[in-house]
């Protein structure tokens, strides 16, 4: 790695080594109650910390959340080690062998309310003025409140802390313990720190129920509600359904597909697993097809209406290749609370779109028959929209949360450990760099049909 390229990665990163230092900082039993604000975590300034939980050697994430920051090679993973003599040393590991080169160094210092660590060497060279982030803590939980880092984080709310599918951490613990005392949510503390697909799915109807956005990661403001929630927020009353078209007699029986006749085995009884790909298409959707093709495989990408002319060829090798091209609307806008004509601009511009670019080549439907609405955001209304228009509505059943950028190996993992037969899973080939996305494929489709699984598209029949 250049040393520039290490500088921007490294400052890019630098949260995340605070992240870990508070992650040692919460040294309460995981089966326990979180420190508040007011019960900071030490009492005492580190490395006197007398339980020996701040120093050691930690992994860091990925810097996934930084304007202009790169994704980190696959093959490279970032360690902080920290001493009793309050020295921090950034180190880079090579996965394939073992390699660990000392890449910066500073020092580390926790003041009682929260803790700054202070990069002063990069390569053996002195960085001047250092480099300083600030973290204090909310609950327990690391919150960004200010950084010296010469313009490298660009936006405080950008340099968030955040937990999700696949990833193993400490707080996972607390994040479990903190579920299972909510009796209205029903989850049963596993009482490891592992963030499986079913913490996910408890996380979604908990932020659901408390009026949050339902993604499934857990940042500061999920955090704080899991440890005193607020009353469920009652479903509402769906608005009564718009008018159907006159000439269908009033059945709304357009040959809507129904997804629940998706098979989950062939008829030699191979498993089967549907692959769904949002935000393209781009250059990443180009790569995956070529990685479906060395399983005789089929996906479904729901393309975005606005980029389907710039990516026309994309759209058609993908068609050419069997796979399913569907409708994500046309500009990533939430079709929850959206009005009918807003709803036709978004959807039929899309389905339109794909047409015009690839519908010579559709021999399943001949049309575009299948809606994904950004962010899983429909009402009463928009779903009869879609019905209205011969739509069905395609959710998902696993999530790995690639848009986190958590690591090739976190999302292989959480796909592979998650999946079962029939499931809908869901990941992204845009909306951003997706090497990450591109890379765990690999290894999910190699392992995956050496367990006999086949990959094919939602398409079927009405």
């Amino acid at each position: 790695m250049s040393s520039s390229k290490t500088t921007t990665a490294l400052l890019a990163g630098a949260w995340l080594v605070l992240v870990v230092i508070g992650v040692g900082l919460l040294i309460v039993p995981l089966g326990g109650a979180a420190p508040t604000e007011a019960d900071p975590p030490i009492d005492g300034d580190p490395p006197s910390d007398p339980d020996g939980q701040i120093v050691g050697r930690y992994r860091l994430q990925s810097p996934n959340y930084y304007q202009d920051a790169p994704t980190p090679p696959s093959d490279v993973v970032y360690y902080l080690s920290l001493d009793e003599q309050g020295t921090a040393r950034f180190e880079e590991e090579r996965l394939d062998s073992g390699e660990i080169t000392v890449i910066a160094q500073g020092t580390w210092e926790w003041d009682g309310q929260g803790a700054d660590i202070e990069v002063n060497e990069l390569n053996g060279r002195p960085v001047s003025p250092p480099q300083v982030i600030r973290y204090e803590y909310k609950d327990g939980f690391p919150v960004v409140t200010a950084y010296a880092a010469e313009g490298v984080l660009h936006d405080l709310e950008q340099a968030r802390f955040s937990i999700g599918a696949g990833e193993r951490h400490p707080l996972v613990h607390e994040l479990h313990r903190r579920m299972a005392a909510i009796d209205w949510l029903g989850f049963t503390d596993p009482g490891d720190d592992l963030f499986t697909e079913t913490t996910r799915k408890a996380v979604v109807a908990f932020q659901e129920a408390q009026g949050l956005v339902p993604n499934g990661e857990v940042n500061a403001a999920t955090w704080v509600l899991l440890g005193s929630p607020e009353p469920p927020v009652p479903t509402p009353t769906p608005p009564p359904p718009v008018a159907l078209p006159p000439d269908d007699g009033g059945t709304g029986d357009l040959g809507v597909p129904d997804l629940s006749n998706l098979p989950t085995h062939m008829e030699d009884g191979k498993p089967i697993v549907y692959f769904t790909f949002d935000d393209g298409p781009s250059g990443f959707t180009e790569q995956l097809i070529d990685l479906f093709v060395q399983y005789s495989g089929q996906a479904t990408f729901f393309v975005l209406g606005q980029q389907v002319e710039a990516g026309r060829d994309i759209v058609r090798a993908a068609a050419q290749g069997g796979h399913y091209i569907a409708n994500h609307s046309y500009s990533h806008t939430s079709l929850e609370g959206i009005g009918e004509e807003g709803f036709l601009d978004e959807v039929e511009q899309t389905r339109q779109a794909i047409l015009n670019a690839a519908g010579d080549l559709f021999y399943l439907d001949k049309d575009v028959r299948y809606l994904r609405p950004p962010y899983g955001a429909t009402d009463g209304n928009t779903r009869q929209y879609a019905a209205n228009l011969g739509y069905a509505v395609v959710m998902w059943d696993i999530d790995p949360m690639d848009w986190r950028q958590p690591g090739a190996n976190v999302i292989a993992n959480h796909i592979i450990s998650s999946v079962y037969p029939g499931a809908i899973v869901l990941s992204h080939d845009g909306g951003g760099d997706r090497t990450q996305t591109v890379d765990a494929y690999k290894t999910v489709l190699a392992e995956l049909s050496s367990q006999g699984y086949v990959f094919r598209s939602i398409f079927v029949g009405s």
